[in-house]
């Protein structure tokens, strides 16, 4: 945090920030501890302090930060609590703009990460409130009657609620940290978001990748990188914003500088627009070789074998109704993105999940697939895929039973594979372990390639 406010003159706004967060925990820390705070929750903030130490996460560093924000949010609850109580409790006309007809008064509630300034309740005895009082108040001149002062009881009170309740929201808390939220890490956010790429679909229809896109093989390994931080943090962005179908990439980063500009990625981010996101981030996958090994990257916790009485039937029974390459790429996917070996098991998904949970989701299949479950008239229209999601559900679920978990997704992933390399051979090609639609030790093959095994 030094170094980067040191070295930057354009961050004089950062340090005004941080300066007063510091004040704000120096200050805290005293109290905290008068209310029974162990002296581990009381957070020291300096400029020496790792920075993730003030991320809204799980980690052990971020405990004391989200304490703290837990307390004061909690302040602010009981407080507007206690409002709403005198209004249904005590006689003001004041606080009837708190009341819905003759239901119980309420207020909104809102994540506090993001809370705005106005939602704040943020007053000071000594002064915000003091000078309100003192403002409709007037001592007597009267002889006799000494230092009596009068007060304009219910202007008081009506620039009280305005100051400190009106437009002032509750804030969610539940345990601090699924409330508030985690931080992104690069290459963890599906860890994270299970259903990014599910949101993003029903914020911004997807479509294929442009017809003539260059195909990302050529990309170095910093290149690749770079492109995969971009794409993870407009996907994480957009899934919950949405945004112009039809923008371009490029004028969506000058809009939003989410990364670092880079000269070699341009003609990518030209010639894409948000549509195509999905298709592109799956075509980087591809590229960079992770799905052709999607078995092997997984956690160990992933590798269970599959039961006897279920083993090769399951495999089998998916693909005798979805496309074998579209079944094989989509469970591949699932296991780069969630149950990759290179996180920390804490932030692991339960091995026991049925696996159904996540391939019952109907977002999480390209339109290949639904064109072979659904006819063209089921699928057309505004909204036709959120009606389709309860009869997709059903038709996975009578392929592939709630056994099948999470555990057992890289076994699955080797049944697959071993059927591509059976239909592979009965065509007379040499058998490969590689992704349909791809070549050994390349990303994405010509289309004819995967045509040919789409059974």
């Amino acid at each position: 945090m030094r170094t980067v406010i040191k070295s930057n003159s354009g961050t004089k706004k950062a340090k005004d920030a941080f300066d007063i967060m510091q004040d704000s925990c120096d200050s805290l820390a005293p109290k905290l501890r008068l209310r029974g705070f162990s002296s581990e929750h009381v957070l020291d903030v300096s400029y020496s302090s790792p920075i993730i130490s003030t991320f809204l996460n799980s980690s052990k560093e971020a405990h004391q930060f989200c304490q703290v924000i837990h307390f004061l949010c909690s302040i602010q609850n009981r407080f507007l609590a206690s409002v709403l109580h005198m209004a249904t409790t005590a006689k003001s006309d004041l606080l009837d703009v708190l009341q819905q007809g003759s239901a119980l008064p309420s207020l909104q509630t809102v994540p506090v990460e993001r809370i705005q300034d106005h939602q704040l309740v943020v007053a000071a005895t000594t002064g915000d409130l003091f000078d309100k009082f003192l403002a409709y108040s007037q001592p007597s001149l009267r002889e006799g009657y000494g230092r009596k002062v009068l007060f304009d009881f219910g202007e008081i009170e009506r620039k009280v609620v305005e100051f400190a309740v009106v437009r002032k929201t509750f804030l969610s808390l539940g345990t601090p940290v699924e409330e508030m939220g985690n931080f992104k890490f690069s290459g963890e956010l599906f860890l994270i978001e299970a259903s990014l790429v599910a949101g993003l679909k029903r914020k911004i229809p997807q479509l294929p990748l442009p017809d003539g896109f260059s195909p990302l093989e050529h990309l170095d390994k910093d290149c690749q990188r770079t492109l995969r931080s971009g794409l993870e943090l407009m996907l994480s962005q957009l899934s919950q914003t949405g945004g112009d179908a039809e923008m371009s990439v490029s004028d969506y980063h000058r809009r939003w500088p989410l990364s670092r500009p880079s000269p070699s990625l341009q003609e990518i981010y030209d010639s894409v627009k948000l549509k195509h996101l999905i298709a592109l981030f799956e075509a980087l996958e591809e590229a960079e070789g992770l799905l052709n090994r999607a078995d092997r990257q997984v956690a160990k916790t992933f590798t269970t074998s599959l039961p006897a009485s279920l083993s090769g039937n399951v495999a089998s029974s998916m693909t005798s109704i979805l496309p074998l390459p579209d079944t094989l790429k989509v469970l591949s996917q699932f296991a780069v993105r969630h149950l990759c070996s290179r996180v920390s098991d804490a932030e692991l998904p339960d091995p026991t999940t049925p696996l159904i949970s996540y391939l019952g989701n109907i977002y999480m299949w390209p339109e290949s697939t639904l064109s072979t479950l659904f006819t063209d008239q089921e699928l057309g229209g505004a909204g036709a895929i959120e009606d389709r999601k309860r009869d997709f559900e059903e038709k996975m679920s009578s392929m592939l039973p709630k056994e099948v978990t999470f555990a057992h997704t890289a076994c699955l992933i080797r049944n697959l594979q071993a059927l591509v390399e059976e239909k592979n051979a009965s065509f007379g090609s040499t058998p490969t372990r590689s992704l349909p639609g791809s070549t050994p030790g390349s990303g994405s093959a010509p289309r004819s390639a995967s045509r040919r095994i789409q059974f």
